[in-house]
């Protein structure tokens, strides 16, 4: 009999109460903002994945869905390690749209991933130890962009937007060889010149817009980058692009962000 099935038997056998408490608890948790599940959920089932859902799916869904979704799906089950292809990893992984995994094979690496959420900007951090000591990093990639500006925006949350604007704005500082070191730059450079316009959802070519604008780098990029020059001509949206519910948005309080407001977005 293998120590497994011993210890099974053992939690079984000994602690009744507690595996009757456990198996009355709910497959998942939920907020305005995300869900909270061990394997995954039926996202076909749209915004009645809590009625369409098979069971089995809460618990031992395969293989990982990536993409978009309504909400952040926050789940363990499958190993980040298989998921960035990568034996090594055991970081938190996020698939640069609505999905973070965070089963880091702590058997192997001794290191249980914990993911922070930010209720206030928004923005998820992670842990991770370096030459001794522990940081917290924003968890983020701008290698998987791509996924993003060129997605189909129907039906997408004030955060979704909030999420392309915050790593549009990554990319257009790191491309910035002032700011940021040579490797990252060129990594980012290169982004830069394979972004199609053609292909771009308009939500991002505008906040590409603003973002240039605002860094005041715009004349530089059009000149530099002769895949970007169109965006000198983007005009403002008919309909407002809104990236803040607050009262008080910067585009109307401070000057220095009046392009938002110039250009039908609410910041």
């Amino acid at each position: 009999m293998s120590t497994w099935t011993v210890v099974a038997n053992t939690i079984n056998t000994n602690h009744k109460e507690l595996i009757a408490w456990l198996r009355a608890l709910p497959y998942y948790y939920e907020t305005d903002e995300q869900i909270f599940v061990h394997a995954g959920i039926d996202e076909n089932a749209s915004e009645l994945w809590k009625i369409g859902t098979p069971k089995h799916y809460f618990a031992n869904k395969f293989p990982a869905t990536t993409g978009y979704f309504y909400k952040d799906i926050i789940a363990g089950h499958i190993a980040t390690s298989t998921l960035a292809d990568d034996p090594n990893y055991t970081q938190v992984y996020w698939d640069g749209i609505s999905y973070y995994y965070i089963d880091g094979t702590v058997s192997v690496s001794g290191v249980i991933p914990v993911l922070k959420y930010d209720s206030v900007d928004g923005t998820y951090t992670g842990f991770r130890k370096v030459e001794g000591e522990w940081e917290e990093y924003e968890v983020g990639s701008i290698g998987l962009m791509e996924q993003i500006y060129y997605m189909d925006t129907t039906g997408w949350s004030l955060k979704s937007f909030r999420r392309i604007h915050a790593n549009l704005n990554r990319l257009v500082l790191y491309e910035d060889d002032t700011l940021m070191g040579e490797e990252l730059t060129k990594d980012c450079k290169e982004t830069m010149r394979r972004m199609n316009l053609n292909k771009m959802n308009e939500e991002s070519k505008i906040l590409l817009y603003c973002l240039l604008s605002y860094y005041g780098f715009l004349d530089r990029i059009v000149a530099e980058y002769e895949n970007l020059k169109e965006l000198a001509n983007i005009k403002p949206p008919e309909d407002t692009l809104v990236l803040s519910d607050r009262k008080g948005l910067l585009s109307e309080m401070n000057e220095d962000f009046r392009i938002y407001a110039d250009m039908n977005v609410a910041y």
